[in-house]
């Protein structure tokens, strides 16, 4: 099991169905609410984290009030009815959620599992807050948060730039060997020597265990020079 960071994605594609849930919220008293808006959408591919079939997901939660002296549960459940993935076969949540004792601020782990047909599907998970004992809901905009989870890979923007000098024609199997290998997923930023480094992980590889590139009909290679 992986604990990973995420990378955050804009969607506004639930913006309508969250206004139209008539969803009760509070502006005073102690009231709960995840630390980002739910138009910020955030997407999880396990093709980044090769060989990982579980992998747990931080989800950041605030509170209103004053840190307490005691433990304080919070409930967030998933919406089944505008979520596609499956609890117990797509994700799991925590047994319990609380506030430790002195914090306003706590990271729960969602639970996510790889299926075999994520290789081309996309899975949906929407998570609500829910008023309890201890908390009332808090800002409409942040009382849901929205995740998409998947196996795909396709060609990032920043290759064509890599392509010459580094890692030659883009593949979906190039692209895993290299996050297997260099440890990447991202060079849009990377240095020259950063960049020479990556490419040079997947060229020994590719001297200790030639493969062949399906997808461009030919032996992988790579033209980073020696």
């Amino acid at each position: 099991m992986k604990r990973i960071f995420l990378y955050v994605l804009s969607y506004c594609f639930l913006l309508a169905a969250c206004e139209k849930d008539d969803i009760k919220t509070y502006v005073g008293g102690d009231y709960i609410q995840f630390a980002e808006s739910y138009v910020d959408s955030t997407t999880v591919s396990f093709a980044y984290y090769p060989g990982e079939k579980v992998l747990q997901v931080p989800v950041v939660m605030n509170m209103s009030s004053f840190a307490s002296t005691l433990e304080r549960d919070y409930k967030i459940v998933a919406d089944s009815k505008l979520s596609t993935a499956k609890e117990g076969v797509h994700f799991d949540l925590p047994e319990r959620t609380f506030f430790k004792k002195g914090t306003i601020a706590d990271t729960a782990y969602i639970t996510l599992y790889l299926t075999d047909d994520m290789q081309t599907n996309s899975y949906r998970l929407v998570l609500r807050v829910v008023e309890n004992d201890n908390f009332k809901v808090g800002q409409a905009e942040k009382i849901v948060k929205i995740f998409w989870m998947h196996n795909q890979l396709s060609k990032p923007a920043w290759w064509d730039g890599v392509e010459k000098a580094y890692l030659g024609k883009y593949s979906r199997k190039k692209y895993e060997l290299l996050i297997q290998e260099a440890k990447v997923s991202d060079l849009s930023s990377a240095s020259d020597s950063e960049k020479r480094a990556a490419a040079l992980a997947l060229y020994y590889y590719l001297q200790r265990n030639p493969t062949w590139d399906t997808e461009n009909e030919m032996q992988m290679s790579v033209p980073v020079k020696i």
